[in-house]
């Protein structure tokens, strides 16, 4: 499995429509009129959240990205050849021929007490052994480099997005990621914590400071995984973060204003949008998004 684009305020949004998004332009220009000031993380509703005042720089000396150093530590040691026993694979061998099953008095009963005739048989069955024993090794052997190359192609594209991850928790000043990742993880069910930062990268470090300060939506999610996607997408498409200076609404000069969607047209997207949410439809859900 874009829903929004980067956005500079971080809130929950519990009105109908879209929430709405500042301009990149408004955003740079804030920046460079309060640059000591930074983001302001918000939660309206939740009247116990703190207020985040470090600065992006401030925060990019304090988070460690430790899981994307421990994405990368992996990859690293399976580009060399070390392989941990999860990602083994073991070649399936045939049993050996014991040459009492040919010799034995019992055994010998089937070649007529013909010893020459018994050896002979258990030389041929030991050979074929031989070629079945070398055939599953070399297709272990096929498995297990498969198995590898993809496991190392799925934990880059990951670490991909875990740099979107941590790029953004950085530059929203929540220099707390890693003690909340550390929270989070103990909860999560196994997967979550990856599909969530793969299907939100821009998003999913609000997402988890969100729940973090909010044990009961957490817990929500883990009662009832059936709808866990669904519930993380609009909560994604809820979160939004502001430049703690104060951004004029005004069309900058020379700019043409945008004409924008029809009342009717955003509605008959914003039905759309909640379909795709009630489906877990990540993809359909960004595509409508944009349209807005």
């Amino acid at each position: 499995m874009s829903l929004v684009e980067q956005n500079n305020e971080l809130e929950v949004n519990n009105q109908t429509d879209a929430p709405e998004l500042v301009e990149a332009g408004q955003l740079q220009q804030a920046e460079s009129d309060s640059e000591n000031e930074g983001f302001e993380l918000v939660f309206n509703g939740d009247t116990d959240a703190p207020e985040v005042n470090q600065n992006a720089v401030q925060a990019a000396k304090r988070i460690a990205r430790k899981r994307e150093m421990q994405m990368q530590e992996t990859i690293d040691k399976l580009s060399k050849g070390e392989i941990s026993d999860e990602l083994k694979v073991n070649a399936e061998l045939p049993a050996k021929p014991d040459m009492q099953n040919y010799l034995s008095e019992e055994a010998l009963e089937k070649y007529d007490y013909d010893t020459n005739r018994a050896l002979a048989q258990f030389t041929s069955d030991q050979n074929q052994w031989l070629i079945d024993v070398q055939a599953a090794q070399s297709s272990a052997s096929a498995n297990q480099s498969k198995k590898v190359n993809d496991y190392i192609n799925q934990s880059s594209q990951i670490k991909g997005y875990l740099t979107q991850h941590y790029d953004h928790a950085e530059k929203y000043g929540i220099d707390d990621i890693d003690e909340v990742e550390d929270r989070i993880q103990g909860k999560l069910p196994q997967g979550w914590y990856e599909t969530i930062v793969s299907s939100f990268p821009d998003k999913s470090a609000a997402i988890f400071k969100h729940l973090d300060m909010n044990p009961q939506k957490l817990q929500g999610l883990i009662d009832n995984p059936m709808f866990a996607m669904r519930d993380v997408t609009r909560l994604a498409d809820a979160l939004t973060f502001k430049s703690k200076a104060t951004l004029s609404k005004a069309p900058q000069a020379d700019e043409p204003l945008s004409q924008g969607n029809s009342g009717s047209d955003k509605a008959a997207i914003m039905e759309q949008m909640k379909k795709a949410a009630d489906k877990g439809d990540v993809k359909e859900y960004r595509r409508l998004k944009s349209l807005l």
